[in-house]
């Protein structure tokens, strides 16, 4: 089937921040793939195809692109056939005028209506593939006409197929393509056909037709689609923070681009691709990207940084307390995420029995960002235990002497045992805070005296522990 495809160009200036070439010479376009076809240049900005488009042929530009924006018209005018036409990008291969060639590009193409040719079956619709195969006749009938999927080879990326989703003879689409590092969105007649995620590469671009005559392409143009991203995403004052106008872990730097300009908003900039700064104050600053390719097309992203400070975390000041005495500390803000020196995670915490010096320290996440404090907690000097027994009192109602116990200090584990004259045991108690009152099951002991037997750890001034039990009288009198 012989096939005619003439594709009008006409590439004019992109307003709204963007000064791109304004046309094309064709001249140093290239047909590349089926040398059965045969792509002539009528002039600067029309290109004539006067061949066979089986297999596939592509007209193919001589720049890579990636981050860009390219928009345009394309129609049929003639009804004699109901095939694919399209475009590719990110191309690297097939070669000019080879026959079984290495197929590597992202494919966009279109179906009028669905149709078997060769046994292969293909859909009404639109179909976005990544291709990356070495090809022979058999394939190229599988995998252009049949679509046959398969993972690194021809992979469908997505598809929409369905009655009424081919284009119609005599019809002006205008499509737009916006391909970037991460993204790939085709707008046909302001309708969103594919909007997809992934890590794609710079390549050039060109027309595509499988077996479809008399396609026109026409008002091209294009424009630099440049966008970055901080890592991390909150920005905190004297944190490094990376702005990255390419995901190098997605894909490569594009070679159009011949200059990069950071402008980060506080007098400071960088002509780095990638880069990276801190900021010493907190606030909001205008960030601005501005890229030029070998074109002189420019593109400028502005974004607003917000530093944040650092929460001011407050333990208070460096504090004294007695020995194996106890403290609370609070961390502060609400709903923070906490890290102690101690091991803890929650906003308070408190420590018990402190016998020694001890550093506390605390790290405070609040809203991405990080504070930190510490505080000193200084111990008095152990003290070594003391334990005074009176020998007397007089439990008479007049709030002297009432009460029988010793006076202690850093004692432990006290015991205190009370008997009469007969080793009865009329009393006992392990606090050293409480008494006896003089009484034995609710009544009033005889006067007279009385055996107390009191067990304690003891501690002497080197926080030695020992056991004792002491013993001795108390007089009862009234």
């Amino acid at each position: 089937m012989k096939s005619y495809i003439i594709i009008y160009l006409l590439l004019f200036p992109i307003i709204l921040n963007a000064q791109c070439i304004d046309q094309v010479n064709f001249n140093y376009w290239t047909m590349e793939g089926n040398p059965n076809s045969t792509w002539i240049v009528l002039n600067d900005s029309t290109v004539l195809e006067n061949g066979d488009a089986q297999p596939p042929t592509f007209f193919v530009g001589n720049e890579d692109f990636l981050n860009v924006k390219i928009r345009g018209k394309m129609k049929v005018i003639d009804r004699y056939d109901n095939d694919f036409l399209g475009f590719v990008f990110g191309y690297k291969s097939p070669a000019w005028n080879t026959s079984n060639t290495d197929y590597e590009f992202i494919l966009f193409d279109w179906k009028k209506s669905k149709g078997w040719s060769f046994g292969h079956f293909a859909k009404e619709g639109f179909s976005l593939v990544k291709v990356n195969k070495t090809m022979n006749e058999q394939d190229i009938w599988n995998y252009f006409w049949g679509h046959k999927n398969e993972n690194n080879v021809f992979e469908i990326l997505s598809t929409k197929y369905g009655n009424n989703k081919g284009w119609h003879y005599d019809t002006t689409y205008y499509f737009e393509l916006t391909y970037t590092s991460t993204r790939i969105i085709i707008i046909i007649n302001n309708e969103t056909i594919f909007d997809i995620p992934g890590c794609f590469e710079p390549g050039r671009f060109g027309f595509y037709s499988f077996s479809q005559q008399n396609t026109v392409f026409e008002s091209f143009d294009y424009q630099l689609q440049f966008d970055f991203k901080t890592e991390p995403s909150i920005v905190c004052i004297d944190e490094p923070v990376k702005f990255l106008a390419i995901d190098t872990d997605c894909s490569v730097i594009p070679t159009n681009i011949i200059s990069w300009n950071w402008d980060f908003g506080d007098g400071t900039t960088s002509n780095d691709i990638n880069t990276e700064h801190a900021y010493e104050a907190s606030g909001s600053y205008p960030v601005q990207l501005m890229v030029i390719d070998n074109n002189n097309c420019r593109d400028s992203v502005l974004r607003i940084i917000t530093v944040k400070p650092p929460p001011d975390v407050n333990l208070g000041p460096d504090t004294l307390i007695p020995y194996k005495g106890s403290i609370t500390l609070d961390a502060g803000f609400l709903g923070a995420y906490y890290y102690w020196s101690t091991g803890e995670n929650t906003r308070t915490i408190t420590l018990d029995n402190l016998r020694k010096d001890t550093l506390v320290g605390v790290e405070v996440n609040y809203e991405g960002c990080d504070g930190y404090d510490d505080i000193l907690i200084s111990v008095t000097d152990p003290q070594p235990s003391r334990l005074y027994v009176p020998n007397a009192f007089s439990p008479n109602g007049d709030s002297k002497n009432d009460i029988f116990k010793p006076v202690s200090k850093n004692v432990d584990k006290f015991k205190m045992y009370i008997y009469n004259r007969w080793g009865t045991l009329i009393y006992e108690t392990n606090d050293p805070t409480n008494g006896w009152d003089g009484k034995f099951n609710g009544s009033e002991c005889q006067l007279g005296v009385y055996i107390w037997k009191i067990v304690y750890d003891n501690m002497d001034i080197e926080e030695n522990i020992t056991n004792k039990t002491l013993f001795g009288h108390v007089t009862l009198v009234r």
